[in-house]
């Protein structure tokens, strides 16, 4: 444990937002979201399909939670995000303790160094821009081959596709090399 009820106890005692939710609690007890167990402040938390009550912790002490729970290698030490943030909300809470807990785990070095990335790597291709006039910016791609070839011998139609205007032009080839594209796709020829 991080610490004894009897100094949360204490620590709680001395944080001003804390005594302000223990005197809420007495006022009216009724109130689900905290209650006080054996003079400890807690929050009513949903976990999975039951509610328990988990020690709220003072602002002076989520740091040595956060090097309990992340850093040591007996809670299972530099877990992700995630993984850190289900394992402490078991046991404390505190507000905003999702973005705590992702500040403290950006900001420890190890963590960046060693950090597996899980993000696929960007493929070859690029976004084209866009062209400003018809035929400025043309696309070519071969179909085929295609069975029985004419009966001039043509085995592949070579397509042109205006990128702009969309406007397609195919043209009959006898092979799909990059010299008949060249040829056949000349603007001239067009």
């Amino acid at each position: 444990t991080v610490f004894t009820n009897e100094q949360l106890k204490h620590h709680q005692q001395e944080d001003n937002s804390i005594k302000k939710i223990i005197e809420n609690i007495e006022k009216t007890p009724l109130k689900i979201e905290y209650c006080l167990n054996n003079g400890i402040s807690c929050r009513n938390v949903k976990i999975i399909n039951r509610i328990i009550a988990v020690p709220v912790i003072p602002k002076t002490k989520i740091k040595d939670v956060l090097l309990a729970y992340h850093n040591s290698p007996m809670n299972g030490a530099h877990l992700g995000i995630d993984r850190t943030y289900y394992k402490i909300r078991d046991r404390f809470y505190w507000p905003r303790m999702y973005y705590d807990i992702a500040q403290h785990i950006k900001s420890y070095p190890n963590c960046n160094i060693n950090k597996y990335s899980r993000k696929k790597p960007n493929g070859y291709l690029n976004p084209v821009d866009p062209p400003v006039g018809v035929l400025e910016n043309l696309s070519m791609d071969f179909v085929g081959p295609i069975t029985p070839p004419s009966a001039s011998g043509n085995k592949y139609i070579l397509v042109i596709t205006d990128l702009l205007s969309k406007y397609v032009i195919a043209k009959a080839t006898r092979d799909n090399s990059g010299l008949t594209a060249a040829t056949k796709g000349e603007k001239g020829d067009l």
